[in-house]
């Protein structure tokens, strides 16, 4: 399918007619979302939401991302400035609730942790059979708020046990909760359910807008008491200190 692409600062954006496609490209670092990474996506967000276009996110390599950054929160030269990414992924999934038109996230591999919710933003998650959602902030001393807003709001029991425990949410499992909307099994077939929705929305935008507005409304009440919290939760568990000591177990 023909489109304009361009890319920079580990986020490529490319132009399908209708959809913007923004894909994580970070793969070696298993599209890890740092302060860069996540500015770079709330500004691309900003600049197309009067386009009408709907916006699909995603990821290359095998991972959707892995979530915040840890080397930056490890390597970062006092607590206050390690807990810069988390405040910057909490701006960014405020810059993807205000969107004008629909947005859509492509699973392409595994979304774990702040990776989990920035999918969790969008208005429809689709999923590569082979994909898994997991928040293991628990185990970080912080929490996941959107993830903890879906299980207060459903009552699922499957989701109060990923926030309680970190335990992962396959794809088949995810579809089943309705956490995600469907599966794709590649880009290409993502997109074209992608248009299939912006089809729809092109045909009825203020309905359409009317419930984006009902459906994110809940997400922008956790992720601001989230942003208003964070910072604290953060210090007061030493998740510097924790990384530190995950990186080093890891070399």
């Amino acid at each position: 399918m023909p489109g304009e692409s361009r890319g920079s600062i580990g986020l490529d954006v490319e132009i399908r007619g209708d959809i913007v496609v923004l894909a994580l490209n970070r793969p070696e670092k298993l599209n890890a979302l740092n302060t860069v990474l996540l500015e770079r996506i709330r500004e691309t967000v900003e600049a197309y939401t009067d386009t009408g276009k709907t916006l699909l996110l995603t990821g290359r390599g095998k991972y959707y991302s892995a979530g915040i950054d840890l080397e930056e929160v490890a390597t970062a030269p006092s607590g206050e400035e390690s807990v810069r990414p988390f405040k910057a992924l909490a701006a960014t999934i405020e810059a993807i609730l205000s969107y004008q038109a629909p947005v859509i996230s492509y699973l392409n591999g595994p979304a774990i942790a702040g990776g989990g919710e920035l999918a969790l933003a969008s208005d429809i998650i689709l999923t590569h059979p082979n994909a898994y959602l997991a928040w293991p902030e628990a185990k970080w001393g912080i929490a996941p708020p959107l993830l903890l807003g879906l299980a207060v709001r459903t009552g699922l029991h499957g989701l109060a046990m990923a926030a309680l425990t970190g335990s992962k949410i396959p794809a088949d499992q995810a579809l089943a909760m309705g956490v995600a909307s469907g599966q794709a099994g590649d880009l290409e077939e993502a997109v074209s359910k992608a248009l299939g929705v912006h089809k729809l929305y092109t045909s009825s935008q203020d309905a359409y807008r009317l419930m984006l507005g009902e459906l994110r409304g809940w997400k922008r009440e956790a992720i601001r008491k989230y942003s208003e919290t964070l910072a604290e939760l953060a210090l007061k568990a030493d998740v510097q200190g924790r990384a530190r000591r995950f990186l080093e177990s890891k070399r």
